[in-house]
């Protein structure tokens, strides 16, 4: 990659508790022209990694990034991942803020 080459955040979250429609949602912004979706729906990044399901491994900065690289320039990124709506989510708020801020 270049030095031009600017890391894509996500532009948007859907969050929501558990069999309430997240991923019915998922599945049709999907497949929206002008929305990109992670390839992974519940990466889970910004869930305290002691609340993770069990099914998931504790993702770095990097390998969030990674799930928005191939998201198109004029298409808006996003994720969904029900745990952001619990009470111990962020994971950490250092972390969090620089990720959503870009510093």
């Amino acid at each position: 990659m270049g030095d031009d080459h600017v890391e894509r955040r996500p532009d948007f979250y859907v969050i929501g508790a558990p069999k309430c429609g997240t991923t019915s949602l998922y599945h049709v912004l999907r497949q929206h022209p002008d929305v990109f979706m992670s390839r992974r729906k519940e990466p889970h990044f910004f869930t305290d990694p002691d609340h993770l399901p069990s099914s998931y491994d504790r993702m770095g900065v990097e390998a969030y990034l990674e799930l928005f690289s191939n998201a198109p320039s004029d298409a808006v990124a996003g994720e969904a991942s029900v745990t952001y709506l619990f009470p111990w989510t962020p994971r950490d708020a250092s972390t969090s803020s620089r990720l959503t801020l870009g510093s």
